[in-house]
């Protein structure tokens, strides 16, 4: 399979939601035979994709904007931006290997879950909003520049993220 992203799986404290860290308090010390050994991800089906410990091919560097508007959802939305613009390529996402230890600096779980309410909110819209979307095929570019303009439209999308979205791209495109 063409593996366009690799998630690496985290040990020790990872980066989880508010709701899971309040609840659970979790910290992992193993990991599955499963991801030991690594999994490639079915074309078209959405994994949760963040920042931490991940590789992904260059050309897809211009996919994995995070917003600030996004908040706590900056990486998980990139990630779903992602792999709808390397479903197009038919490339896959691998999880597994390579592990990291994580220690996490004190948060304020309240604060932070304040910061993921508009994504818990929003995920499922947007999810579904880039299932919809026809991608031209020509370029990652080309592909990011049709995403973003259909997510300037709805209602709940946060301001400046369509501004910032065409500046990324523009220098994208300059740079690559």
């Amino acid at each position: 399979a063409k593996v366009g992203v690799a998630q690496g799986m985290i040990l020790g404290d990872p980066d989880t939601s508010a709701v899971d860290r309040i609840s659970r308090h979790p910290i992992v010390h193993t990991i599955s035979e499963l991801y030991q050994t690594g999994v490639v991800v079915k074309l078209g089906a959405r994994v949760p994709v963040n920042s931490q410990n991940i590789m992904l091919k260059r050309e897809l560097i211009p996919a994995f904007l995070m917003t600030p508007q996004f908040s706590r959802y900056d990486d998980i939305l990139a990630g779903l931006i992602a792999q709808k613009v390397m479903q197009e390529r038919e490339m896959h996402v691998h999880l597994g290997k390579s592990f990291t230890w994580q220690s996490r600096n004190p948060h304020d779980l309240v604060r932070d879950l304040r910061a993921e309410l508009w994504g818990m909110e929003h995920i499922t819209h947007f999810a579904e909003l880039l299932d919809q979307i026809p991608l031209p095929g020509k370029s990652v570019i080309d592909d990011l520049r049709t995403i973003w303009g259909v997510l300037r439209q709805p209602t709940w999308m946060p301001d400046g993220v369509s501004a910032l979205a065409s500046a990324w791209l523009d220098d994208c495109e300059r740079t690559l």
